[in-house]
């Protein structure tokens, strides 16, 4: 791998081991920890970040494991962001912008994840790789393991969505569909994957999933000309998207491009949320016994590290919340009435969390919110059209908190 200048090593979250750049890295050979990349802030030029807009995430190369000139890239990154007034309005807050993932190359925030991940292993002598996902990102793992000559092996569970299945088949990856529901699936796949012997790209199996989806804080930073908004909302199943967003915060502080940091709100859907009950009750993660949730991508009821998450929320003075499916789809279908946004439903639920929020101190008295929207709407967009066509729809209702 052609490491930046900056990258100094790995770091174990569990344990606090240093270990050495490897491309091929996964998980912590000391206490099995999740691995993140550290740098030596001093090496990174501040004002080469600052003086422009990059037209990709790979104009952060400096803050990357690996650098622009050996990517495997489809040009992902620099992702609108969106000002929606009327939400703003229905919130009570100055502006409210939507981040929108679902203008990368699979569409889905996915993919800034998987560029780096591949991009590390390009130069070694890896030759498949596995992962169980419950959709979206299997298909961009599929797409950039077909761009890097890897062979994908994707573990989704039955209910993912079809779009997803159907195009991780269209790039040539092994499509295994396991009856159940995502843990059923990870199951299948921790047992088949070991023994076969591919690269695992699980959640937090390998550091650069990390290390590329951090991009999108830089972005939200470079677009308020490096002012951190007061809130992020961020949908969440598995952690990685939280704990990504954090690492990408810790860099900006590291190099004193912001002071505060923006409170982070973790999303999830009211029938499968053990990382945002467990913020609130400022308990450990507990797996959820009952998953029940319409929003497939969502739905990981037993999230590998849920304490590095919780905790990252917590140092961000950030909150847990959640939405139920039918204000979450409703209010997908009043914000593209209104504001024109299209919204995966994932990104619906990070918005109906943050009008459920809306009476927390951190909601309360913020006047810029940023919510991410994870990914395209076409893969939600019959359980969507089918909600506005229901007998208990009443015609673009203005969201409102479920409290």
């Amino acid at each position: 791998m052609e490491s930046s200048d900056a990258a100094a090593g790995l770091l174990c979250t569990n344990c606090g081991t240093s270990h050495s750049l490897s491309a091929t890295a996964t998980r912590c050979p000391s206490c099995d920890g999740a691995l993140i990349v550290s740098y030596n802030y001093d090496d990174i030029n501040v004002e080469e970040i600052t003086n422009f807009s990059p037209a990709t995430m790979w104009g952060f190369d400096q803050l990357l494991p690996a650098t622009a000139g050996a990517a495997v890239s489809m040009s992902e990154g620099n992702t609108p962001m969106i000002e929606c007034p009327d939400a703003a309005t229905e919130l009570g807050v100055e502006e409210l912008y939507i981040k929108d993932e679902a203008q990368l190359p699979t569409g889905t925030f996915q993919d800034r994840g998987f560029a780096v991940t591949v991009s590390a292993l390009a130069s070694t002598d890896i030759t498949d790789v596995a992962l169980p996902s419950t959709g979206a990102a299997g298909q961009s793992a599929a797409a950039y393991a077909a761009r890097a000559d890897l062979d994908a092996h994707v573990f989704q569970p039955s209910r993912a969505d079809f779009i997803s299945q159907a195009m991780t088949n269209v790039h040539d990856a092994d499509l295994n569909v396991v009856k159940g529901r995502y843990q059923d699936a990870v199951k299948t796949y921790s047992d088949t994957a070991t023994t076969a012997g591919w690269h695992p790209l699980a959640p937090f199996a390998t550091p650069y999933r990390i290390a590329g989806v951090k991009t999108i804080i830089f972005e939200i930073l470079d677009d308020l000309d490096w002012s951190a908004p007061d809130v992020v909302v961020l949908p969440e199943g598995s952690g990685l998207l939280t704990y990504a967003i954090y690492r990408g915060i810790v860099d900006m502080q590291q190099l004193g491009l912001i002071d505060e940091p923006p409170a982070l709100l973790l999303a999830q859907p009211t029938d499968c949320a053990p990382l945002a009950e467990a913020i609130q009750s400022d308990e450990p993660v507990t797996q959820w016994t009952h998953p029940d949730t319409i929003c497939g991508e969502l739905e990981v009821s037993d999230p590998d590290e849920g304490e590095i998450v919780t905790d990252a929320v917590h140092a961000t003075n950030g909150i847990g919340a959640t939405a139920g499916d039918k204000p979450s789809l409703g209010t997908a279908c009043w914000l593209a009435a209104n504001d024109g946004v299209e919204l995966r439903l994932g990104g619906a639920v990070g918005l109906q969390s943050l009008f459920n929020a809306s009476s927390t101190a951190q909601i309360n008295d913020a006047e810029q919110v940023v919510v991410l929207n994870t990914g395209s709407a076409i893969r939600d967009a019959d359980l969507i059209r089918s909600h506005l066509m229901s007998t208990e729809w009443d015609r673009m209702p203005t969201p409102v908190s479920e409290s």
